[in-house]
C-alpha cells in the first residue's frame, strides 16, 4: 500500500543544516518504499523538486546561533492549506519550533500526523 506522506520542516529548506538533512533523507526512503513524498517549509531561496515553500524564511538569532524559522504570517494560511490536503500521513519536525506544528495539528484532516522533536 503506497500512502502520500507530506514532511514539514521548521527551518528554512534552502539553507543546508542537520534536520534538512534528516528530513530529505527520510524523504528518500520512503520514495524508495514506493510511498508519495512531498517535503514544505519555509525558504528563503529555491527548492529542489518535491519541495514546496510555505512562505519565507524568518531569521532569527538565539545563543548565537542563527535559524530561518516558518514564522513568515504569510506562510500559515499555505499550512492550513497543507494540513487540509490530499496527505494520507502528515509528519512535522521540531514540533515545539513556534507556531508551524499548531496550524497543522488544528486543520489536519489526515489520516496519521506524527512528529519528530
Amino acid at each position: 500500500m503506497s500512502l502520500r506522506v507530506a514532511v514539514v520542516a521548521p527551518y528554512d529548506l534552502s539553507v543546508p543544516g542537520g534536520v534538512n538533512t534528516q528530513i530529505r533523507g527520510q524523504a528518500r526512503a520512503l520514495r524508495a518504499l514506493g510511498h508519495s513524498v512531498d517535503v514544505f517549509g519555509p525558504a528563503s531561496g529555491p527548492l529542489a523538486d518535491g519541495e514546496h515553500a510555505l512562505g519565507r524564511a524568518v531569521f532569527i538569532s538565539l545563543g548565537g546561533t542563527e535559524s530561518g524559522l516558518g514564522v513568515d504570517p504569510r506562510g500559515f494560511a499555505a499550512v492550513g492549506r497543507l494540513a487540509r490536503g490530499r496527505f494520507d500521513v502528515i509528519h512535522v519536525h521540531e514540533p515545539l519550533t513556534p507556531l508551524v506544528h499548531i496550524v497543522v495539528w488544528k486543520s489536519s484532516t489526515s489520516v496519521g500526523l506524527s512528529m519528530r522533536t
